[in-house]
């Protein structure tokens, strides 16, 4: 892989510290009880997911690379960092999404029993046009609100009902 947008980035990660003494321009986004899942998709480029230590796992959800493949496979390369989670009930099970836990390619029987989504909720890298934004470069330098907007935007396309804040990707297989 070539290019800032195709080669894997490793996320930012919680760590100690002091909380802010002025909490304005502070924002925080919520802990989903799943996995961090990073995504890269579009720019011609086969969509990559890779987990916060840089282990590629793209065989394992594949509803998930779908989903990205047919939101962005025509436009740019973008990068996702965000969580996957398996819902019961509307809200997420780590114990269930255990059970899709280091399974390089799952059946179409263990895709329906435990179905995945993937929340983004941020953009790390961007470019082309993705709806009515331009979006172009290395987002590093973007002020967070752009980060936001850029997944607001895509939210309301509404592909997903188990979209809740942050943009949800992925569907049970098609029998």
């Amino acid at each position: 892989m070539s290019g800032a947008g195709n080669r894997l980035i490793a996320p930012m990660l919680a760590t100690p510290g002091e909380p802010p003494v002025e909490m304005d321009g502070w924002a925080a986004e919520m802990k989903y009880d799943g996995f961090r899942l990073l995504a890269g998709v579009g720019g011609g480029a086969h969509p990559v997911l890779w987990t916060r230590n840089l282990n590629v796992v793209t065989s394992s959800y594949p509803e998930v690379t779908e989903a990205l493949t047919e939101a962005f496979g025509g436009h740019g390369r973008i990068v996702f960092d965000g969580e996957i989670v398996a819902l019961t009930r509307g809200r997420p099970s780590f114990a269930r999404l255990q059970k899709r836990a280091n399974t390089l390619r799952p059946t179409t029987a263990l895709r329906r029993q435990v179905p995945v989504t993937y929340l983004p909720f941020d953009v790390l890298y961007r470019t082309s046009e993705l709806g009515h934004l331009h979006l172009c470069g290395c987002c590093s330098a973007t002020p967070f609100d752009a980060h936001r907007l850029t997944l607001v935007c895509w939210t309301s396309t509404g592909a997903s009902p188990e979209s809740t804040g942050s943009r949800a990707l992925g569907a049970p297989p098609r029998a």
